[in-house]
C-alpha cells in the first residue's frame, strides 16, 4: 500500500511539473485567449451582406468607419466583436444614407461590456449606403474587431387579388442586389384563374427581367407553370430596391388569385480587411498572436471610401430546362 501511495504522489508531481513546463512555454497570445484571424481576401471600406470585416483600432484613431448596402423595409442584423474575449467590444454608431444617425440602443440583444455584441431587427427605411462608425473601448492599446451582418425580407405569404386581362395588379416588395426572389401566382377558390406576368419594373423604372441586366455568373430570369394551374417567376435582382411585378389573367381566364413571393438575400461570405487597419502588419495564427517588434505607425484618420464594385458570384449551374412544364411528381417534392 505504501509503495502505491508514493507512486500515486509521483505521479502528481510529474504532472505538475509537465504543466508547469507547458505554461512557460506557451506564447502570450495564446494565454490572452486571441480568437483566430484569417488572411483578408480584400481590402476596403464597403463590405457586402456574408463578409467578415476585421479592422485594428489603434489609441492614436481610436474610431473607424465603413459602409454598407442597405434596402428599405428590411431588417438589419449584425454583429460587433473584440478578438479578444477579455476585451469590451466597440462602440457603434450607425447612420442612413442621409446621415440620419439611428437609435441602436433598444435592438442591442447582448449585454453592456460584452466581448461579442449583437444587434437584431434594426429598421431600415432607406435604400442606400449606410455608415458604421466603431470606437475603441480601450484607449491604451490596439484593439481588434470583427463585423458581420445580413438584412431580412418580409415575405408574402397567401395574399388576394382579383386578376382579369384588361388591368395588371402591382405586387410591390423590396429585394437587395443579388438576392433571389421567387413570386408564384396560382388560382384560389376553385377559380379559372390562368394567370401572366405582364413585367417586373425594378427600382430604377427599367426591366427588371431584362437578361442583360443580370449580374454575372447567375442565372437569367426564369418563368415556368405549375402543376396547381399557377405561375413561378424566379429572378436575381439587378439592383438595390423596390420592384413591382404586374401580374394579370389571360383573355377570357380571370379569376381569384393567391400570391407568395419570397426573397433570399445572397451571402459574399468574403474575409475583408478594413483600409485604416495596418494591411501591411502581419497577421496573428489561428492562436498565436504577432509579436510586436516595433510600434506601429500612427494610422490615418478614418475616411470612407466610395461604394466598390459588388462581389461577383460564382459559375451558375447548369440551367434547368423550363420550356415544358415540369412533370407534377417532381413540382410536388418541390
Amino acid at each position: 500500500m505504501r509503495q502505491v501511495q508514493r507512486e500515486g504522489v509521483f505521479g502528481r508531481g510529474q504532472m505538475a511539473w509537465v504543466v508547469a513546463v507547458l505554461l512557460t512555454a506557451l506564447p502570450a497570445g495564446l494565454l490572452s485567449a486571441c480568437r483566430s484571424r484569417t488572411g483578408p481576401e480584400a481590402a476596403g471600406t464597403h463590405i457586402a451582406t456574408g463578409d467578415t470585416l476585421s479592422g485594428r483600432l489603434a489609441p492614436e484613431v481610436p474610431v473607424q468607419a465603413f459602409t454598407f448596402e442597405g434596402v428599405e423595409s428590411s431588417l438589419l442584423d449584425f454583429t460587433l466583436q473584440s478578438d479578444e474575449l477579455n476585451r469590451t467590444a466597440p462602440r457603434p454608431v450607425l447612420t442612413d444614407p442621409q446621415g440620419t444617425s439611428i437609435d441602436l440602443a433598444m435592438h442591442r440583444s447582448s449585454p453592456l461590456g460584452a466581448a461579442t455584441t449583437r444587434y437584431e431587427g434594426i429598421i431600415l427605411m432607406r435604400t442606400g449606403a449606410y455608415q458604421l462608425s466603431v470606437a475603441s473601448a480601450d484607449r491604451t492599446s490596439d484593439s481588434w474587431y470583427l463585423f458581420k451582418h445580413q438584412l431580412r425580407f418580409p415575405s408574402i405569404v397567401a395574399d388576394t387579388a382579383r386578376l382579369t386581362e384588361s388591368d395588371t395588379h402591382p405586387i410591390s416588395f423590396t429585394a437587395p442586389y443579388g438576392g433571389t426572389v421567387s413570386v408564384k401566382i396560382r388560382p384560389s377558390n376553385r377559380s379559372n384563374l390562368q394567370p401572366e406576368v405582364r413585367g417586373v419594373i425594378d427600382p430604377s423604372g427599367g426591366r427588371a427581367l431584362d437578361s442583360t441586366l443580370t449580374p454575372a455568373g447567375v442565372l437569367p430570369p426564369q418563368m415556368a407553370p405549375t402543376v396547381d394551374g399557377g405561375l413561378l417567376l424566379v429572378f436575381v435582382a439587378p439592383r438595390a430596391g423596390r420592384y413591382t411585378v404586374l401580374a394579370a389573367a389571360k383573355s377570357g381566364r380571370g379569376g381569384e388569385a393567391t400570391i407568395d413571393v419570397d426573397v433570399a438575400p445572397p451571402s459574399f461570405g468574403r474575409a475583408v480587411w478594413h483600409n485604416g487597419a495596418d494591411p501591411t502588419a502581419p497577421l496573428p495564427s489561428a492562436a498565436v498572436a504577432a509579436p510586436r517588434l516595433a510600434p506601429p505607425a500612427p494610422a490615418p484618420p478614418p475616411v470612407v471610401q466610395p461604394s466598390l464594385p459588388p462581389p461577383s458570384f460564382p459559375a451558375p449551374a447548369a440551367a434547368a430546362d423550363w420550356s415544358t412544364p415540369p412533370a407534377p411528381k417532381r413540382v410536388a417534392q418541390r
